[in-house]
């Protein structure tokens, strides 16, 4: 099971504003599922992060998912620091702070995961 896929239903319906056409860094960032690679999902998260086009709610999501697939390609502490600006970016996000909690959890932080 991947990081992503362990999201809740509710949360991982969020995706970057800009996520219009098929294939489109933000539609496969945004779309983290079985349908592209998790190298895949994360240079495309890459793409919606580098573009200064995407606000920080965006970017914020980005960062998230970004670190839940570091987390799938065993690079926790990248996971983390995405997380961590995923969080600073986007404060009041479910979604932010559920992506934190998996990848704390998956880095063996247990006790800021459940804060998280």
């Amino acid at each position: 099971m991947t990081a992503a896929a362990m999201m809740p239903a509710v949360v991982q319906a969020q995706a970057p504003a800009k996520a219009a056409g098929d294939k489109t860094p933000a539609k496969i960032c945004s779309d983290a599922d079985a349908s592209e690679s998790v190298e895949a999902i994360a240079a495309a998260c890459s793409a919606v992060i580098a573009d200064s086009r995407y606000g920080a709610r965006d970017h914020a999501l980005a960062y998230a998912q970004r670190g839940l697939a570091y987390v799938d390609l065993g690079k926790l502490d990248l996971a983390v620091a995405d997380t961590a600006k995923a969080t600073g970016l986007e404060t009041g996000n479910n979604f932010v702070w559920a992506a934190r909690g998996i990848v704390l959890a998956s880095a063996g932080n247990f006790g800021d995961a459940k804060a998280a």
